[in-house]
C-alpha cells in the first residue's frame, strides 16, 4: 500500500460474488481507486449471459463503499456492457480482448477489429446525451 501510495498509483482489489460481507468491507475500504468487482463464480471468460445476481451484488457493494465500482469477468459483449452501466460506474473487458488481440496474429485486418470492437463497447456505456470522446 505505501508503495503504491508514494508511486501515485491506486491499489485495486477484487470482491468475488462469494465474498462475505465482513470480508467485502476490508476488501473495498483497502482499494485506494476503484473496485474491481468479479461478476461470476468460475474462471474468467466469455460468457453468453451475465449472472442474474449481478445487480443484487453491485447494491449490496454500494452499501460498504462509496468508491467506484466496476464489474468484470466473463464480460465481452457490448448488450452485457450496456447492462451492467445501468448499475455499476464501469466496465472491465479483459479475456475478449485479448483474444481479439491473438486471434490470426499476421492478418492486418486484425488491428481494426480490435478498434471496432473496443469501439462498440465505448459506445455501449455511453450515456445517451454524450457525444462519443
Amino acid at each position: 500500500r505505501r508503495l503504491t501510495r508514494e508511486a501515485g498509483l491506486s491499489l485495486v482489489f477484487l470482491v468475488a460474488p462469494t465474498t462475505t460481507e465482513t470480508r467485502a468491507r476490508m476488501i473495498t475500504d483497502a482499494c485506494s481507486g476503484f473496485v474491481y468487482c468479479i461478476s461470476l463464480k468460475g474462471v474468467t471468460g466469455a460468457r453468453t449471459e451475465l449472472p442474474t445476481e449481478l445487480r443484487g451484488q453491485i447494491e449490496r457493494l454500494r452499501d460498504l463503499t462509496d468508491k467506484p465500482l466496476a464489474v468484470g469477468f466473463g464480460v465481452s459483449r457490448p448488450d452485457q456492457a450496456r447492462q451492467i452501466a445501468q448499475f455499476a460506474d464501469g466496465v472491465i473487458v479483459g479475456s475478449q480482448l485479448v483474444k481479439l488481440v491473438g486471434d490470426s496474429p499476421d492478418d492486418p485486418g486484425r488491428r481494426a477489429r480490435v478498434l471496432d470492437f473496443a469501439r462498440s463497447m465505448q459506445e455501449a456505456v455511453q450515456p445517451t446525451d454524450q457525444p462519443n470522446r
